[in-house]
């Protein structure tokens, strides 16, 4: 048959088969030749009397061996050479087998003849790749031929596969991690003013910022604080004043001061006061009996003897000649009608008038008994002389036996 080895087997002498007839087998008259076809992967050797086979790296022909070209490959005996599996290669011909593509490299395709390296942004990390994998997204290569990939450094970011590269943090965001997929913002209290951050620096005391993702911080205003850190600057509590920006406290006004603003202080009024190192933050009135006529004071003055003090806003006034003033006093005693202090003001002592009104309520008093008395003896006398008047009869029992008619006198 045409395209076939044909070996001989030979039973009495060699005889070489090497015919150009297409027979499978072949018999003589009596001379015991006797040809069979060589099986798959051998060939007919005419010096020899068996089939013989192709070495390693060789495949069968009709009737010798041929070698394997670069990208295939034959075991021993082989009929056909057999193309290199995806992830290996042979770069020679004659090659009894194939070998593994090396890490950062690949072949997709069969019967390849050399390897390719992974192109950037892709990495094979073992032995015999069919196909790159590509870097996962927080990471990189900006290489051909990777094995692995790196993670985005702290201020970088990847946020898809096979990256060549990684991002920068933009102002105002940072990432404090390797490997991140996105940059996150700022919070409030702090800022970032450069591309790449890996942290925020927190606002200075004196400072704050209530929005996230910010480059900058914003002083706090007079009247206002702020600790480190601060998303807001606070209004200073009662009491309490800072007069400048970027305040990181807020303080009490000075002794003879309170506050008239967030910002100001002001003067304690007239009859007003606060003293040195006052934990009271407002000012406080004179007590009774003291004063103080002058604004911006740390004390109250005692009014003195021979003085009244009406006001605690105004200056002490003079004592009357006919009153006592003692210190403190908040009007002057007079001692009344009729009454007068003695020299050293002391005691209150009966004017002469005095005693002359006394006399005279007395006689008058006297005269008053002597009227009510004979009064009274007057209205008894009477009623008795009355009623002893009323039991004598005024008509005589003669007149009546007489029929005359009575005749009535008076005394």
């Amino acid at each position: 048959m045409a395209g076939r080895h044909l070996h001989c087997v030979i039973s009495l002498y060699l005889c070489s088969c090497a015919l150009l007839l297409a027979l499978a087998t072949v018999s003589g008259d009596g001379s015991g030749l006797i040809c069979a076809e060589c099986p798959n992967g051998t060939f007919a050797d005419h010096s020899k009397s068996d089939c013989s086979s192709c070495d390693p790296g060789w495949c069968t022909t009709e009737s010798d061996c041929t070698d394997c070209s670069a990208g295939t490959y034959s075991h021993n005996g082989s009929s056909s050479c057999t193309e290199c599996s995806r992830g290996t290669f042979s770069n020679e011909s004659k090659s009894a087998g194939c070998t593994r593509c090396p890490r950062g490299y690949y072949a997709d395709e069969e019967g390849m003849t050399e390897c390719e390296p992974c192109p950037p942004g892709q990495f094979a990390a073992f032995d015999g790749s069919s196909v790159c994998t590509n870097c996962s997204r927080g990471s990189f290569t900006n290489h051909s031929a990777t094995v692995n990939c790196t993670l985005c450094s702290k201020g970088h970011y990847t946020d898809g596969p096979g990256s060549t590269k990684c991002g920068e943090c933009q102002e105002g965001t940072y990432t404090n991690t390797n490997g991140s997929i996105v940059c996150k913002p700022c919070p409030p209290g702090s800022f970032c003013n450069e591309t790449k951050c890996s942290h925020c620096t927190g606002c200075q005391a004196g400072s704050a910022q209530p929005k996230p993702g910010s480059t900058d911080c914003a002083i706090c205003a007079a009247g206002t604080f702020s600790v480190v850190n601060a998303s807001n600057c606070t209004t200073c509590p009662s009491g309490r004043i800072c007069n400048i920006s970027e305040c990181t406290e807020c303080y009490t006004c000075p002794a003879g001061m309170e506050r008239f603003t967030s910002y100001s202080c002001q003067n304690c009024p007239a009859g007003t006061y606060r003293p040195v190192d006052s934990n009271d933050p407002d000012c406080k009135e004179c007590k009774k009996g003291d004063y103080q006529d002058e604004s911006g004071q740390t004390s109250c003055v005692q009014c003195p003897a021979n003085n009244y003090c009406p006001n605690p806003s105004s200056a002490p006034k003079p004592c009357p000649e006919d009153a006592r003033c003692n210190s403190g006093s908040t009007s002057p005693k007079f001692c009344g009608s009729l009454l007068h202090w003695n020299e050293d003001k002391t005691n209150c002592v009966p004017e002469t008038q005095f005693y002359l009104l006394i006399g005279g309520l007395i006689l008058f008093g006297v005269l008053v008994i002597v009227i009510v008395t004979w009064f009274v003896y007057w209205n008894l006398c009477s009623r008795r002389r009355r009623i002893s008047e009323d039991k004598v009869p005024l008509v005589s029992n003669r007149s009546r036996k007489s029929g005359k008619e009575p005749v009535y006198t008076g005394l």
